[in-house]
């Protein structure tokens, strides 16, 4: 009786203390396709597609669960930032002199709304895969209360902003007269 009541205590501290593995992190997690390979569009197949923009980030050979998982996050938002970044001040330069100052502008811009909606914990390789999203009203909300920058400014942004949301390749320059 006092063996069982041993197993018992036992069994049941290491449930409480660890339990069952968070999804992603068992032996038999199956990676979500975001996760599955470093040349996969995080956002294909997603309904959110060409109104958010999502990069992946990642964190490895960090032994605590919680370091391990903050710093893939953080990872992961500078991916969907840089990611962001390079296609509108891509069409912010196309846009010519007036795009310069919005250009100047946009760098000067931290983007806080850029959310972690995923995660995936790769056992085999120890990778801890965290997955960010930029959602265009989001930006648009930001920029909206920027009450520093000129109607214009604010204008061509969300212009440049609006045709970057969605593209998967490098950001292709305005139609020519637009």
């Amino acid at each position: 009786m006092r063996r069982l009541l041993s197993f018992t205590l036992v069994a049941t501290t290491l449930i409480a203390c660890g339990g069952a593995p968070p999804l992603g992190e068992g032996p038999s997690a199956v990676a979500p396709n975001w996760a599955r390979a470093d040349d996969t569009d995080p956002a294909a197949g997603r309904d959110d597609a060409t109104t958010a923009v999502y990069a992946v980030g990642r964190a490895s050979r960090i032994g605590d669960q919680e370091l391990r998982r903050s710093t893939a996050d953080s990872a992961a938002r500078a991916e969907v930032a840089q990611a962001f970044s390079h296609r509108v001040e891509a069409l912010l330069e196309a846009a010519g002199e007036a795009g310069a100052d919005a250009a100047k502008r946009f760098a000067e811009l931290e983007l806080t709304d850029i959310e972690v909606v995923e995660r995936f914990y790769d056992t085999e390789e120890a990778v801890q895969l965290s997955l960010g999203r930029l959602e265009a009203a989001a930006f648009e909300r930001q920029v909206a209360g920027m009450t520093h920058l000129s109607d214009d400014v604010k204008a061509l942004l969300l212009e440049s902003a609006g045709r970057a949301f969605g593209e998967t390749s490098e950001a292709t320059p305005p139609p020519e007269g637009g």
